[in-house]
């Protein structure tokens, strides 16, 4: 029988091998790592600017409650007010959801005498909102459904809302219905 001990470097190739696809692999996280860098040196960033709260509304403002990172519940109970949100679509006859800076819409809910009074507003308006920042429940869920203020499709939707402004007052500012306001 032959031996083939002399042999065995020419035809193990298993290391060589196993350090070619480490280098590779390494190569290819510091090509990752250049792209992402190049991609996030092209991105432009816009600086929203502060949103103007008009003088008639005091409080915390809206958009200090929907940013991103930021804990709802330090706010419940607080006033809450905004000046110039995208109402982005309506929530029955209850209320409607306002477009924020975070790219979450974020709910409004009329008060009673609002909603007995008839007042609403439309998809696309801009509103000023000023009310309380409360922690949403499923039994009020169930009330507005129970009511016929909201459909089960709304419910569902709400449902995602940990907190919401009940709106003690609401004026269109701009869009597409008249100027109303609500106390």
């Amino acid at each position: 029988m032959p031996d083939n001990a002399s042999r065995r470097g020419s035809v193990d190739l298993g290391m060589p091998l196993m350090i070619l696809a480490f280098l590779v692999i390494i190569g290819f996280m510091y090509w990752l790592n250049v792209q992402s860098a190049a991609d996030k040196a092209s991105r432009v960033i816009e600086e929203v600017p502060e949103e103007e709260v008009a003088t008639d509304m005091a409080g915390v403002p809206l958009a200090d409650v929907t940013a991103i990172g930021t804990d709802p519940a330090t706010f419940e109970g607080e006033t809450v007010s905004g000046a110039g949100y995208a109402v982005a679509s309506l929530f029955g006859t209850v209320g409607f959801w306002v477009e924020t800076a975070s790219g979450n819409p974020f709910l409004v809910a009329y008060s009673e005498e609002m909603r007995a009074s008839g007042f609403s507003v439309a998809q696309g308006d801009a509103v000023d909102v000023m009310g309380e920042l409360v922690a949403m429940q499923l039994s009020l869920l169930d009330e507005w459904l129970a009511d016929g203020g909201i459909n089960e499709n709304d419910k569902i939707i709400g449902e995602f809302a940990t907190h919401f402004v009940a709106a003690a007052q609401v004026t269109v500012s701009g869009g597409g219905a008249d100027s109303g306001a609500g106390d």
